[in-house]
């Protein structure tokens, strides 16, 4: 991983008009952020990053019960795609990743690895 890479986030207003509210959380100068949302199935998406840490996590629940955890390190650019989707990249070592996360009118989830 490169050191010096740092993981460049849209703006909170930008990210409040994506979610559609504020996130849950936010700390600021902790770098952390959390926001939450239920899709029309009513599958519930859990999703914080961290600015110092490079990190992205994702937790997907329905009717409140864990389904799925992913955490990845190495974030570099969280960007809006439009008014439903979003992408992350990430880059390490010998490697690149992808998540594009869909959350209307369900939630859609695709993250992908390229070794390289």
């Amino acid at each position: 991983m490169t050191s010096n890479l740092q993981f460049e986030v849209p703006n909170e207003l930008v990210l409040i008009n994506f979610w559609g509210a504020a996130p849950l959380k936010a700390v600021p100068e902790e770098g952390l952020w959390f926001y939450e949302i239920v899709d029309q199935l009513g599958l519930k998406l859990r999703l914080s990053f961290h600015l110092y840490e490079r990190s992205l996590q994702i937790v997907i629940l329905l009717r409140e019960q864990e389904i799925i955890t992913v955490v990845q390190e190495g974030a570099v650019q969280l960007s809006i795609v439009d008014d439903t989707t979003l992408e992350c990249k990430f880059e390490y070592r010998d490697a690149f990743a992808l998540l594009k996360l869909q959350i209307r009118p369900v939630i859609l989830i695709h993250w992908s690895t390229l070794l390289t």
